[in-house]
């Protein structure tokens, strides 16, 4: 079976505006994608950024400072010695 009406030029006509709206439809998002990636890449830590180090915070009050070491008192028994179980001397 073949179409009742075949006007080509018609058809045209009729197709035109969906076609040109659909066309805008596509440049609209394409146009959306490449200002988002634009955008993104803007905003990226760059190569010589230091994105990866993390800044030191400030300790809370009353705790000590992670950066420094104590060493144990040398009149401390347990320094340097192993304390038999159950008890001490």
């Amino acid at each position: 079976m073949s179409a009742p009406r075949t006007n080509i030029e018609a058809q045209k006509r009729r197709h035109v505006a969906p076609l040109v709206g659909m066309l805008a439809v596509v440049v609209f998002a394409v146009g959306l994608i490449l200002w988002w990636l634009t955008d993104e890449s803007a905003e990226a830590p760059g190569p010589t950024d230091d994105a990866t180090a993390v800044e030191p915070t400030a300790a809370a009050p009353g705790t000590p400072d992670p950066t420094t070491t104590v060493d144990p008192a040398p009149s401390d028994p347990a320094v340097g010695q192993q304390q038999p179980p159950g008890g001490s001397n």
